[in-house]
């Protein structure tokens, strides 16, 4: 199981922010795989969150992420939850048994 990052909204806590503050999110997946991102705030008198998206690297396959930076504001993170084993089986099920229904009901 896993899950995947979509999008975050991120600020300096210090606000206003005069400086650029790079905030880089690190992610784990299966099999030793490392994924790194790194947004940077806009500085210049910023003092509201901005949205910020992440890669097609991270959608999916994560097992946990860290985050490293100085200091950061973090809102709204959307994430994706990947199906569990369970949910796989039920919806294989569902599936044979659409392909089982429509070949019994073409015959006669």
């Amino acid at each position: 199981m896993g899950f995947g990052l979509v999008s975050v909204q991120l600020a300096d806590p210090m606000s206003p922010s005069y400086t650029n503050l790079p905030i880089s999110f690190v992610g784990f997946k299966a099999g030793g795989l490392v994924v790194t991102n790194t947004f940077i705030t806009p500085g210049g008198g910023a003092n509201r969150l901005i949205r910020y998206d992440f890669p097609e690297v991270f959608r999916d396959g994560l097992l946990w992420v860290e985050i490293h930076a100085d200091r950061w504001a973090m809102d709204n993170l959307v994430w994706v939850p990947e199906p569990g084993v369970n949910v796989m089986w039920i919806l294989g099920i569902f599936v044979g048994l659409q392909v089982l229904t429509r070949g019994k009901g073409g015959k006669s």
